[in-house]
């Protein structure tokens, strides 16, 4: 995806070099995962963007601790230049990738603005919640490297039609546990889109239900109805 659009499958990325004694190669450059970190911290977003299959090797060989130190923008870049870089007419694609670099989605989607989750298409948002068991059987938020606000943001990306790819179940697990500021990312679609794929009995039972109304706009409770709406108002 270029500059301003939807990242999705973009072009293939080659392995940047081999893994030598205290750190690893990349475009015939040897330096330690510290190293590595640094310099990615200190160059241009669009500079990243360049770099190809350097990108891929690089955060495949750092560990989660090594993205802290990186600012958002570099490290969106980051993920598009490996997670989000695939090319299924080449005969790779994004689950191979999630198999590759799965360990390390926490630490470089955390912290991002809600502009750049926006940017990455949604199929591949999805296919990157599941792969971090969001909302699964033992999900714990606090060893993803995510915070709340990105969580909520996350789903604020996905239509109706993507957060049921996900299920209720899951979309259930993974808001449960959020504060109520933590929801002020969303639009009143996204916010209503949430409460739906949850469904009705069991968002009216969640702590935080007031974070999610408290974005709902008329036009949302006039799609809720009488009895909808009723319901909310009596659970706040």
């Amino acid at each position: 995806g270029g500059p301003g659009g939807q990242v999705g499958p973009g072009g293939p990325g080659g392995p940047g070099g081999p893994i030598g004694p205290g750190g690893f190669a990349a475009g015939g450059l040897q330096l330690t995962p510290e190293q590595w970190a640094g310099a990615f911290g200190a160059m241009r977003p669009e500079d990243i963007r360049g770099l190809g299959g350097v990108v891929g090797n690089a955060v495949g060989n750092l560990g989660r601790e090594h993205f802290v130190a990186i600012p958002p923008e570099q490290r969106f870049e980051m993920l598009r230049g490996s997670v989000l870089n695939f090319d299924p007419q080449a005969g790779g694609g994004l689950q191979q990738n999630l198999q590759q670099y799965g360990g390390k989605l926490g630490a470089m989607l955390g912290g991002l603005n809600p502009d750049q989750y926006k940017q990455i298409d949604p199929g591949a948002m999805v296919g990157m919640m599941q792969a971090m068991n969001l909302g699964g059987e033992g999900f714990n938020l606090g060893q993803t490297g995510l915070r709340g606000g990105d969580v909520a943001a996350m789903f604020g990306t996905l239509d109706q039609q993507r957060l049921g790819e996900l299920g209720g179940e899951r979309v259930l697990g993974s808001i449960q546990g959020l504060q109520k500021q933590d929801f002020s990312v969303l639009d009143p679609k996204a916010a209503l889109n949430i409460f739906n794929t949850v469904g009705s009995d069991k968002a009216l039972g969640l702590a935080n239900l007031g974070g999610i109304v408290g974005k709902f706009d008329a036009g949302s409770f006039q799609q809720l109805g009488n009895q909808g709406t009723f319901g909310i108002v009596n659970a706040l």
